[in-house]
């Protein structure tokens, strides 16, 4: 957080004083009130009161998952499914585009006609959820530390459209290390990754560092482009 004191003195001046908190913490209060000496008070007293202003500049957010759409609030006319999250959480989703994108919501609403409030009924934490929901409404939500749980949802949810933003994501902006890419590919089948991945390969470590102790699972394609990709640095360095 960066944030400026702004003092009102009382021959009619203003201090102007800058800060930085590299980390503030909602479990502790955290003072914004600039330091003023006891000798110097009587120069901000003006009928007896001291006139502050405050310019706060949030620099990042860690920890408590930003909410890109507010699915606590309905949208009247338009939020027509409350879904129930961990007992206790609330999100008004948009029922039709839940159902056209999800097999798991498909299934849900139809098994349960007529009626507008859902359990959910899977291990599914209402922060994970709340991303979810986000890249489902087109949101550019993910980073590189939920990636792995909306990954998770969207297997969970049989949702297409996620694991296509969840592709994007790690091809174009994700700051992931390539072996951290290439084991997600493998997992979640991104072809387009998995090609990305071998493409982006630099030297005949980076080959070995991505291939499993276990290649007999591996697609003989893949394991075939891997190999050929080794093959090259050889070649390059004759």
């Amino acid at each position: 957080v960066e944030w400026e004191s702004v003092l009102l003195k009382n021959n009619g001046t203003y201090e102007h004083r800058k800060h930085v908190e590299t980390k503030l913490s909602l479990e502790k209060e955290a003072s914004f009130i600039p330091l003023i000496r006891w000798t110097d008070v009587d120069n901000y007293i003006i009928n007896g009161k001291i006139t502050v202003e405050y310019h706060v500049k949030v620099i990042r957010i860690g920890g408590i998952p930003f909410k890109v759409i507010n699915f606590e609030k309905p949208v009247e006319k338009f939020s027509d499914a409350i879904l129930i999250i961990a007992n206790e959480d609330f999100n008004h989703g948009f029922g039709p585009l839940l159902a056209y994108h999800s097999t798991y919501f498909k299934s849900l609403f139809t098994e349960q006609l007529g009626r507008n409030c859902f359990d959910v009924g899977q291990k599914v934490g209402p922060n994970e959820f709340q991303v979810f929901l986000d890249v489902l409404h087109g949101e550019p939500a993910l980073n590189d530390r939920n990636i792995t749980a909306v990954l998770r949802l969207a297997k969970m949810f049989g949702t297409p459209m996620v694991f296509r933003q969840c592709e994007h994501y790690l091809m174009k902006i994700s700051k992931l290390g390539l072996k951290e890419k290439f084991d997600l590919a493998l997992k979640h089948d991104f072809e387009n990754l998995k090609n990305d991945c071998i493409e982006n390969m630099r030297t005949p470590e980076d080959v070995q560092n991505v291939m499993p102790s276990n290649i007999e699972g591996m697609d003989h394609f893949l394991i075939t482009s891997l190999l050929k990709k080794a093959a090259s640095f050889k070649t390059s360095s004759k």
